[in-house]
């Protein structure tokens, strides 16, 4: 996920098609032709690359500049494709938000709008209103949907999530090589160590690789899924050798709203704990999830599913990714299907869920939100307190005309779906 192993992976599809010698001019309108002659040329690429790693100046090829004042993977995507497949006009930077006019209402809408990534990219069905935001190429490929108005509703699919330590010890290794003076070529430091490595461990330090410098690199707006508790994992078959996948739920936070979601994930070994610099790590690839607001999710869960559903990646881009990408599983030429395959997995999860992990997740949006909940016995209402209020109400049950109050079984599904009344309503 790192900017240097992207920028290699630009670096390796330039150096594939070979090399040639250009001068740059302005005023192109094709996405990668410096020249300005309707033709993307080994040289236009190979300057796109010097752009993007800052060694020229953007100056010298404004038709890789779509907009964003600099270029991009995306960009260099773009032109690649215009070098295999002819000119096309230019269309907005994939990276950056959408072009669209949203409608900021706090109403969910099941009707899913076409937006499609140009003609060599990809295209995916989403609710009206919704911002999308792109980053990666091929096996790196991130996407985020989001409600604007409502950011707990949101859709994502990141093909490659990492590095992260395999060990805690590997990141003193790799700091003391660092320090010493070493090569600079670990730039994980910040990240977290998941051991052991599973995919429930993985989310459950989600949040720290969210916090890592790299994940705001790749993509500004990652998903950070503050605080996420996971109340249920079931194993799915390891889409990668040696790899560890699983369908999860979980509750996190958004401020002060709690949210809830399906995700999936595969984590594999990269490099194993050797005792050298730079290995013992690991990576997660095809993650999904899908999030909403933890009262709202069984009702907008269709509607979720149904845009992962419709992600469609062209021919083209699979072609074109195969060939530059070969070495890394060519995990693109499935990613439509894969996408398809777990919308269904993560539907067919939801409707039959336990009644259990039901009551976990209530259970963890209580924790997050720093709650607890007591009944009466007698009404069967319940009460929302502060956390470890029963401890003191218990020591002190003849002060209070309810003086029978208990805290929730964690069997009773009815009772946790009941709405609370406020706590401080008991006398």
């Amino acid at each position: 996920m790192g900017s240097s192993f992207r920028w290699l992976v630009s670096l390796a599809v330039v150096l594939a098609l070979g090399g040639g010698g250009a001068l740059p001019e302005a005023g192109a309108v094709c996405v990668g032709d410096c020249g300005g002659d309707g033709e993307v040329e080994i040289a236009d690429l190979r300057l796109g690359v010097e752009i993007a790693l800052g060694r020229r100046s953007p100056s010298e090829c404004v038709a890789f500049d779509r907009g964003a004042g600099r270029v991009a993977v995306d960009d260099l995507v773009a032109g690649v494709a215009n070098r295999l497949h002819g000119c096309q006009p230019r269309t907005p930077t994939p990276t950056a938000t959408a072009a669209r006019t949203p409608t900021r209402t706090p109403t969910m809408t099941t009707e899913l709008e076409l937006f499609d990534v140009g003609a060599n990219f990809f295209s995916i069905r989403m609710p009206r209103g919704w911002d999308i935001h792109i980053a990666g190429v091929c096996s790196t490929l991130g996407i985020l949907i989001r409600d604007p108005a409502v950011p707990l509703r949101q859709i994502f699919y990141f093909g490659l999530i990492g590095p992260v330590y395999l060990r805690e010890a590997q990141r003193q290794i790799d700091l003391d090589y660092i320090h010493g003076g070493g090569f600079p070529f670990i730039t994980w430091l910040d990240a977290p160590a998941i051991d052991p490595l599973t995919v429930s461990n993985y989310f459950s330090h989600w949040p720290d690789i969210a916090a890592m410098e790299a994940a705001t690199d790749f993509l500004p707006e990652f998903p950070t899924l503050t605080g996420l508790t996971l109340v249920s994992s079931e194993p799915l078959a390891p889409g990668l050798p040696s790899g560890d996948s699983a369908l999860l739920r979980g509750v996190f936070v958004e401020g002060s709203a709690v949210g809830q979601g399906q995700f999936v994930g595969t984590t594999w070994v990269y490099l194993p704990f050797t005792g050298v610099p730079g290995g013992g790590i690991a990576y997660g690839s095809v993650i999904l999830g899908v999030t909403a607001a933890k009262g709202e999710f069984e009702r907008v869960e269709a509607t979720l599913v149904a845009s992962l559903e419709s992600f469609t990646v062209t021919q083209g881009y699979i072609d074109w990714c195969r060939l530059q990408q070969s070495q890394l599983w060519g995990a693109v030429a499935r990613a439509g299907q894969t996408l398809r395959e777990t919308s269904d997995l993560i539907s067919d999860a939801w409707q039959e869920r336990s009644q259990a992990s039901d009551i976990l997740a209530e259970q963890g949006s209580d924790a997050l939100r720093g709650v607890e909940r007591v009944y009466d016995p007698a009404s069967r209402q319940v009460y929302e307190v502060p956390a470890g209020w029963f401890t003191s109400y218990d020591l002190h049950r003849g002060e209070y005309e309810l003086s029978d109050l208990q805290l929730l079984p964690d069997d009773d599904l009815p009772l946790w779906r009941s709405a609370p009344a406020d706590g401080g309503l008991i006398r």
